[in-house]
């Protein structure tokens, strides 16, 4: 009998396998099973690792459990297990329930000795009847696992089988190999250096945690430089829990195989289910890929995702190490292929120089004199081997001494005699190995005695299943410097050289090390090559490591000196070669980014060539064409903010700003951005140069003047400026904010607004600051800079905008006192709209700058009382209440102490002095439910704005007002006082309350009653107790105010009048909902139309007897029977449609303009057709009132002819009346208003052309469609009315049965050029094809554009082409879109051969590929490579092409490089795209550019 191809198990197999050794093989088969039964995991891997465990007894659901195992021959032997059961009791007492697994059974039961053939045959044999009376007197209960019960468990369980009934046992070998593999790879590998026979152990303790607590089915990532000591950390982990669970060991070259299960060949031909059934009930385990950085060298794709994916869904934790330069490249293949498992990254880095120095004082360690030699020892490798040799070496050995130390100790070896020739088979075991491209090489190659010593000192390693490998990558760099040094010696030309030394990649990377070294410690020595990389025609991706090297070593002005007059002119391209050297080959990886799906490595400059290229510009700078050095400056000073040569880029810069040359270089070359960021990363050390130069640009226009736009708006990119130069800043803010008279006529006219109330430029805030937000303005930063200027800014900026605004007329302003009590004194100009300036919710609406600048302000008082800094921030919310004028500033600090109370006790008896701020703050706390909404409205513009927005809408003091701390203070006081000092703060509390009790002597009627109203509720002695009632953290206490007679009265009607107000509200809501197509939650009208029906008639009747509601009561009632009309006429009786018909015909009989979208009136013309159906008597009533909606003029808001034509198309009146909508359709283009035709117009008619118009129907589409180029022509400078038009040409176009009306598309071409419209109409139709799903059509109108589009390219606005490439805002994390198929893709290619090096059409080529298009990577690189090839010289400034590029390149390269390899024509479109990118100075470009050459 089989089971998934196994053989069932039986007993014979047992005992042949385990002859002579049942009992004890038995027992363990026993315990295995028992641990499973009771629940505890016990693997294969478990049983190898602990086998001296044993099980006593086990408490499972409160039994107590044991266990017992024989094993007998022939029959079953009663006295023996009984003896064990007493055994068993006697040392368990507790013992309940005893399991006894034994591999015969009882057999069947016989009549007892003497019994009659008549008597019943019994249910047990007697050795069970005697065992069982045994159990049942020691109180035991017997469980009996028998002969094929036992089989048949085993046979559940692979492993189980395997070990104990397969004669070879495939998994328990299988852990054995798995176990030697990674001590072999292990071996070598020291994580502690021997010093005078003592160990020198670096403590890794916080990183070995972190991986041993590692969650199962995680992927981990160890970085660090090559030799830090990534692998022996894991090392570590494995001798010290390497018994405990499984840890397995690979590196990444090994995975270089034919398919996954080669993976599993260690020595017998094991497999991936094999592997991951070893290990299945381990609960903890781990896998290593080790260097990961040689990923790149497996030729099928599929290997390693297929590892990760399977050894992930059987819980393995999978622990990658790579070296820091590759680190990037590893998280973007695993993001690519795992996108949705997070990636957690451990860096392991050099030793600290202190710490180097700690532990060579307390080892007695003489240090390196040699700097760069101090400098290697960091690295672990290097240190473990100084300590090795260091009897041997000289303390004044260079780094090169100290090199070949350890080549001729480690490599030739002790002997002398045979050292040369354990060298040369070091070498040629190399060579060998970078031909076969393979990790490991058979071992039969190598025999002989001296490579042996080889493997004896852990050079090389062999591991019997797979073979021959060098133990660390630093040997091997060793070995290729010292064959590319001997091929250099035996050169007969620079390219025979060249020649020789192949073009692998691990070649390249060891010729990069040879020349810099050679670079540095013999640079007569290839003189010869470093002429012919500037002079001779070698291949160009030597020329670039000649170069790179030159640049990289501190002997750049030695090799460059000769050519600097070549460098500043560019000759023959000299500068770019040099600035592409720069950019690509002297960076390194200092940290990796998340970027959406991708992750970015930051880079930094290195070696001795930037500083003398830098001081060499700057010495002659006038002799330079600085423009093309500023991407390669700005690289310097984002890893470099501080120094003399950071210094001099940014003067330069300044310099290079204030020129002719750029003024006239200013509008085509693009450089403004990269001036920006250069002046910001430099501004640390050009303060005052700075500063000066942003004060001479004063009185410029600032939306001409990039700079100061770039300061004023950009709070993050101009962050250090921000910080540096905080008054410079301040001082500009105001200039530029606030209007200037002495440029009045600048704008040629000037609208009146509430910006200019506040004296400040209306263009400036609206263009710069919508949405406010607390970091819309420099202010935070400010802040965070300066605080005493930004305090300073903030007042000053107050103060001009609040006197202008008292003068302007907008808003009803009082002042008011503010007084300490004592001899501080102000005053404020106070108001709703100031007071609520700090939320946004204010009225009038306050100049966004203005509250951003509060919302800032709010923030950062917050933050610091957050962080306990509570004298510093009462010290400035002293300032802002007696140096502004403003109340605004006051409602920030009321915000601030209504958050932290106890602390600012002070500052809220300043508060309560001034009533009105009491009074105001209750209507602002009131406002806070409509925050949210007014934040969410402008929330798309800027996501980031919204965020930080809505986070201050969930902090719990919004909801309370300085009333309630006011009352609070009285009761409880303040926890920062003593009892005595509370005592005295509410005895002060009286006073003041007291002082504005006086206040009602001289107010009168509805006022004093409002005003006592208030002073009671806040007033702790006018309060009784109304109810107590025991709540969750205490007791919730109602209080009755004591008030006079007319007060009371008056408090009572207001609470009743306040719930009668909003009783209706309900219904408003619910017939809005349904109108307008949102979701309705918890409203008790959702599903009940009779209820709304039943409400508004009794609505109807309370207004008619006087009802004095809520302000939307007046127009309740139109929408609900618009809304029950449109949704709900068959549920209605024709009284009750009558009676909505005449709300209806009432509403659209008083119809005027403008059209109040609130009111109800749009309500009603959406259920004009419905009137027309259920009312035919009327027909002609209604056609006409739809006519006369048709008819009124657009006024680009809520128009009633959208609305009109609105409802004609969601209600197929088409087909129900076509002859009464055709009649419409005819006057209308009749009417005399047309023979001066209007764009609004148009909207009308198009947006009435139904789906399948008939003859004369088309006629008239087509008669006005072929006016649009001629309207547009005229009508070029009032192009806003064509915007609505779009939207129903777009319909009209999308949906249309009529070819004549397809074949007239040609005639909207003009609205593709023009600006801003041109993308509203293209975007219009991927919105439609997103909504109705017609592909075939979406296809047949965007090819039709792609001509003119293409043609008009060189003048085509950016964002028209953006938006036609379909490089437009996908939501996060599309990677796909229904509409663009297979068969779609040409249009790609289309555009890619006419793309005539447009820099914003190859954008779009490429970014497509990370968004809709990700799934057709491979036809991109197609169109990709045609548009390079279309202008191999294309220019990507003002474009985000180069990053969209590396995106894409990076996880396909990974992913794809077998067949990359495989297919020549996908291999020149790689090359042609990876080349480009390195012509582009992309570091990505040229390390993928490696992988794939």
């Amino acid at each position: 009998m089989k089971k998934n191809n196994r053989i069932f198990p039986n007993w014979k197999s047992f005992e042949y396998k385990y002859r002579g050794r049942e009992q004890d093989a038995f027992e363990d088969l026993a315990r295995t099973l028992f641990r499973k039964e009771m629940g505890i995991k016990y693997g294969l891997f478990q049983r190898i690792n602990h086998k001296g465990n044993e099980t006593d007894i086990v408490e499972k659901e409160g039994k107590v459990c044991g266990f017992q195992a024989k094993f007998f021959d022939k029959r079953i032997d009663a006295d023996n297990i009984i003896s064990s059961m007493r055994d068993a009791k006697e040392s368990h007492p507790e013992q309940t329930h005893y399991y006894i697994y034994c591999n015969l059974a009882f057999g069947n039961p016989q009549r007892r000795k003497g019994a009659k053939k008549t008597d019943p045959i019994p249910n047990q044999t007697l050795a069970e009847e005697k065992i069982n009376r045994t159990a049942n007197e020691l109180g035991l209960t017997i469980v009996w696992k028998m002969d094929r019960a036992i089989l048949d468990e085993a046979n559940e369980e692979t492993w189980i089988d395997d070990v104990f009934f397969c004669v070879e046992s495939r998994l328990e070998a299988l852990i054995g190999e798995e176990r030697q593999h990674t001590e072999i790879a292990f071996n070598s590998i020291n994580y502690a250096c021997s010093f005078n026979n003592r160990s020198i152990h670096i403590d890794r303790s916080d990183i070995l945690s972190q991986v041993e607590n590692a969650n199962p089915s995680t992927l981990y990532v160890i970085h660090g430089d090559g030799g830090c000591g990534k692998t022996a950390i894991l090392h570590e982990l494995f001798d010290k829990k390497g018994d405990m669970y499984p840890i397995c060991y690979r590196k990444a070259s090994s995975l270089n195989v034919k398919n996954l299960a080669a993976v599993f060949h260690l020595g017998d031909l094991y497999t991936f289910p094999d592997f991951k059934e070893a290990y299945k009930d381990c609960e903890r385990k781990y896998f290593i890929i080790d260097s990961a950085e040689h990923l790149d060298e497996i030729e099928d794709g599929t290997i390693l995702p297929s590892l990760v994916r399977g050894l992930m869904e059987a819980h393995w934790c999978i622990v990658f190490t790579v070296r820091n330069v590759f680190l990037s490249d590893l998280l973007n293949l695993l993001k690519y292929e795992f996108h949705q498992v997070q990636i957690n990254k451990i860096d392991v880095g050099i030793l600290p120089e202190n710490q180097l120095r700690i532990i060579a004082r307390i080892n007695g360690i003489q240090l390196p004199a040699d700097r760069i030699l101090f400098d290697r020892i960091r690295n672990l490798f290097y240190f473990d081997l100084y300590t090795q040799y260091y009897a041997e070496i000289d303390h004044q050995y260079s780094d090169r001494d100290f090199l070949k130390l350890v080549w001729d100790k480690k490599i030739r070896g002790k002997n002398n005699r045979i050292g040369y020739l354990r060298e040369s088979l070091f070498e040629s075991f190399i060579e060998d190995r970078i031909k076969a491209n393979s990790f490991f090489l058979p071992a039969t190659k190598y025999i002989n005695e001296e490579f042996d010593t080889l493997i004896s000192e852990e050079i090389i390693a062999d591991d019997p299943g797979l073979g021959l490998f060098i133990t660390h990558d630093i040997f091997e760099e060793w070995g290729l410097y010292r064959i590319i040094d001997k091929k250099w010696e035996d050169k007969d030309s620079i390219q025979g050289f060249l020649t020789a030394l192949g073009d692998t990649r691990a070649v390249r990377r060891a010729f990069r090390l040879w020349l810099k070294d050679k670079v540095i410690v013999s640079p007569d020595s290839i003189q010869s090559l470093t002429q012919a990389s500037f002079l001779s025609d070698i291949p160009g991706i030597w020329k670039e490591e000649v170069l790179c090297a030159i640049l990289l070593s501190d002997k750049a002005q030695l090799f460059l000196s000769p050519y600097e007059h070549q460098i500043l002119n560019n000759t023959d391209g000299l500068a770019e070669k040099v600035i592409w050297s720069l950019r690509v080959g002297c960076l390194y990886v200092t940290d990796v980014i998340s970027y959406k799906d991708y992750y970015l490595p930051r880079y930094a400059p290195i070696g001795s060539g930037w500083e003398y290229i830098i001081d060499l510009l700057f010495k002659h700078q006038d002799e330079a064409k600085l423009s093309i050095w500023l991407p390669a400056l700005n690289d310097w000073v984002k890893g470099n903010s501080r120094g003399e040569t950071t210094r001099k880029i940014g003067l330069m810069v300044i310099a290079y700003y204030k020129s002719e040359a750029y003024q006239k270089e200013y509008y085509w070359d693009r450089n403004s951005k990269t001036i920006h960021e250069i002046l910001n990363n430099t501004v640390w050390e050009i303060k005052e140069e700075l500063s000066e130069l942003l004060y001479s640009r004063k009185g410029y226009d600032e939306r001409r003047n990039g700079l100061i736009e770039f300061v004023l708006k950009e709070t993050f990119g101009a962050m250090n400026i921000h910080l540096a130069i905080p008054q410079t800043v301040a001082d500009l803010c105001i200039y530029y904010w606030r209007e200037r008279p002495d440029e009045e006529d600048r704008y040629q006219y000037r609208s009146r607004s509430m910006e200019t109330g506040y004296g400040l430029d209306i263009y400036v805030d609206m263009l710069k600051y919508f949405p406010s937000g607390a970091n819309q303005t420099p202010t935070t930063t400010l802040l965070a800079a300066n605080e005493t200027i930004a305090i300073d800014f903030i007042i000053r900026l107050m103060n001009k905008c609040v006197k202008s605004y008292s003068e302007s007329g907008y808003d009803i302003l009082e002042k008011v006192e503010i007084t300490d009590g004592e001899d501080k004194k102000n005053w404020q100009w106070h108001s709703f709209g100031l007071w609520c300036m700090y939320r946004g919710t204010g009225s009038p609406v306050a100049p966004y700058c203005l509250q951003s600048v509060h919302m800032a302000l709010e923030q950062f008082l917050l933050k610091k009382s957050k962080s306990g800094e509570f004298e510093r921030c009462e010290a400035v919310m002293q300032r802002l209440l007696f140096e502004c004028h403003s109340s605004s500033v006051s409602a920030v600090v009321g915000s601030v102490v209504l958050a932290y109370p106890n602390e600012y006790w002070r500052i809220a008896l300043i508060l309560f002095r001034t009533i009105e701020f009491i009074q105001i703050d209750s209507h602002r706390a009131l406002r806070e439910n409509e925050a949210k909404t007014l934040y969410q409205i402008s929330g798309d513009l800027n996501p980031n704005v919204l965020k930080e927005r809505l986070e201050t809408c969930k902090q719990e003091f919004r909801k309370i007002h300085l009333e309630n701390i006011c009352l609070n203070y009285q009761f409880v006081g303040t926890k920062c006082l003593s009892n005595k000092d509370n005592e005295k703060l509410i005895q002060t509390l009286y006073g003041i309350l007291d002082i504005h009790r006086k206040l009602l002597r001289k107010t009168k009627g509805e006022e004093k009653e409002l005003l006592e109203i208030q002073m009671s509720r806040m007033d702790r002695r006018r309060l009784k107790v109304r109810s107590t009632e025991r709540v969750e953290g205490g007791l919730a206490i109602q209080f009755e105010t004591k008030l006079t007679k007319g007060s009371r009265k008056r408090c009572e009607e207001s609470d009743q009048l306040n719930q009668d107000m909003y009783r209706y509200l309900g219904l408003l809501n619910w017939a809005m909902a349904k109108l307008r197509g949102e979701a309705l939650v918890g409203n008790k009208y959702m599903d009940n139309p009779i209820l709304v029906l039943k409400d508004a008639q009794e609505m109807q009747k309370e207004q008619e007897s006087g009802r004095r509601g809520f302000i939307t009561d007046a127009y309740t009632l139109e929408w609900v029977s618009a809304g029950l009309i449109r949704f709900h006429p068959e549920q209605l009786n024709r009284k009750d449609l009558v009676w909505c018909k005449t709300i209806i015909d009432k509403k659209l009989s008083n119809m005027s303009l403008p059209i109040n979208t609130l009111d109800g009136t749009t309500a009603c013309i959406q259920v004009i057709p419905q009137m027309i159906v259920l009312f035919p008597e009327d027909k002609e009533k209604y056609a006409e009132l739809l006519f006369k909606c048709l008819m009124m003029p657009a006024y680009g808001g809520a128009d009633a002819c959208d609305y009109a034509v609105a409802a004609i198309q969601s209600s197929d009146l088409w087909v129900k009346d076509a002859a009464l909508i055709k009649d419409i359709l005819e006057r209308y283009i009749k009417d005399e208003s047309l023979k001066t035709l209007h764009f609004y117009h148009l909207k009308v008619i198009f947006g009435l052309i139904p789906h399948s118009p008939d003859k004369e129907t088309t006629d008239i589409a087509v008669k006005y469609l072929k006016v649009l180029p001629e309207l547009i022509k005229s009508h070029e400078y009032e192009m806003q009315g064509m915007f609505d038009v779009v939207i129903y040409l777009v319909k009209l176009f999308m949906h249309t049965e009529s070819t004549e009306i397809l074949h007239c598309l040609p005639y909207t071409f003009p609205i593709i050029k023009e600006s801003h419209l041109g993308s509203s109409y293209l975007t219009r139709f991927i919105l439609e094809e997103e909504y109705c799903r017609k592909p075939d059509r979406f296809w047949l109108i965007w090819n039709t554009f792609r001509e003119p589009i293409m043609e008009s390219g060189t003048y085509c606005d950016n964002q028209e082409l953006r938006t036609y490439t379909l490089n437009t805002e996908w939501k996060d994390g599309v990677k796909e879109w229904h509409s663009l198929r297979k068969k779609d893709v040409g249009f790609y290619t289309y555009l890619a051969e006419h793309s005539a090096g447009n820099a914003v059409v190859f954008e779009g080529l490429v970014k497509v590929l990370t968004t809709i298009a990700s799934g057709y990577k491979t036809e991109g690189m197609a169109w990709i490579a045609k548009a390079i090839n279309q202008c191999p010289t294309m220019n990507l400034n003002g474009t985000l092409s180069l990053m969209y590029l590396e995106l894409v390149m990076m996880p396909y390269v990974y992913t794809n490089k077998m067949q990359i390899r495989k297919n020549p024509e996908l291999l020149a479109q790689v090359r042609t795209i990876l080349n480009f990118m390195v012509t582009k100075s992309s570091v990505t470009g040229y390390m993928l550019r490696d992988m794939v050459n």
